[in-house]
């Protein structure tokens, strides 16, 4: 059985962490102009990380490969689209357009989409350790199992108070 998604990439670049971290300090969520460009500076310095090319970020409900797809990243014009920001979102499409700049050998779409789950939830999880596992446990992160990260803050919290001598 593989480990879970986001334990499956051990060794991400350091430099694309520390960019993550930075972007998740900046707190962008929602769908405004700031959201919008913390989200492609993300890509850029990403991109650069990696290199390969830039892609385009869109961040609207109303845009017609959004309503046709959803969060998608559209390989004929390299664009991510997104219906709203998300870390895990934004870093998920950004590896597709990895996997297409670099023809990374995946055989199958469910491949591709194993692939691309499995570098964003780890990504996120390395940048934003707390964050993850806050929203883990809360059930806010999909193919992230909510009952084993709220086991490990059971513990941790029980960790915590028996540390603390009991009160």
């Amino acid at each position: 059985m593989p480990a879970p998604y986001e334990r499956r990439y051990r060794h991400i670049d350091r430099r694309a962490i520390h960019t993550t971290r930075l972007l998740v300090r900046t707190r962008p969520w929602g769908r405004d102009a700031a959201a919008l460009a913390s989200a492609r500076t993300w890509a850029s310095r990403v991109a650069e990380v990696y290199g390969i090319e830039v892609p385009t970020v869109i961040i609207d409900r109303r845009h017609p490969d959004f309503r046709l797809f959803g969060d998608s990243y559209r390989p004929m014009n390299r664009t991510i689209v997104l219906g709203t920001f998300s870390v895990v979102s934004l870093a998920h499409e950004f590896r597709h357009h990895w996997q297409q700049q670099t023809g990374a050998h995946l055989t199958t779409r469910a491949d591709a989409e194993d692939d691309a789950r499995a570098w964003s939830l780890s990504l996120f999880r390395a940048a934003a350790p707390r964050r993850f596992a806050r929203m883990a446990a809360a059930g806010r992160i999909h193919f992230v199992d909510a009952g084993e990260w709220r086991r490990r803050a059971g513990r941790a919290i029980a960790l915590a108070h028996a540390l603390e001598g009991g009160r």
